[in-house]
């Protein structure tokens, strides 16, 4: 696993808005390995291809700055940096993780720890359901993906 360091705000803003398909506070994943080259952000190859995936397939080929900006300061703490990208995830905005967002979840995690357990939805949900509301929120996954992370 590469290491980078944390990213302010503005270094990270001002590399986003020069990339050629900057355009509404995105760019487009042709973009993404300038980008890292850029931010001298280092990943392994399979990241980078996963990156380019979960890109294409969950944000519309898309990189928002905000969530860019929000990965990039917090680059070294997995648990943060997981609440980003669950909230980027939480498709209809309602805050709990259904299924279909609990496996884009599991497919970001293994892009960052090709370690991470392999488990189904429904022991993420008895596991990560707390509070036994029926529902798991986007602190209880976060909880959950922390606590089942390696340090």
């Amino acid at each position: 696993m590469a290491h980078n360091r944390r990213y302010d705000h503005y270094e990270v803003e001002a590399v986003f808005k020069k990339m050629p398909t900057f355009n509404d506070d995105t760019i487009d994943v042709t973009d993404l390995n300038v980008f890292f080259a850029n931010m001298n952000y280092t990943c392994t190859d399979e990241q980078r291809a996963a990156y380019n995936k979960y890109l294409r397939d969950y944000h519309n080929r898309k990189l928002p700055l905000d969530l860019a900006v929000a990965c990039l300061a917090v680059i070294d703490d997995p648990k943060e940096m997981m609440r980003h990208n669950v909230t980027a995830l939480d498709q209809n905005k309602d805050g709990i993780i259904d299924e279909a967002e609990f496996k884009c979840i599991v497919q970001l995690l293994l892009v960052h720890d090709p370690t991470f357990p392999k488990v189904d939805y429904a022991k993420f949900f008895e596991e990560a359901d707390t509070d036994g509301d029926g529902q798991v929120t986007i602190e209880e996954a976060v909880e959950w993906i922390g606590k089942n992370t390696k340090k």
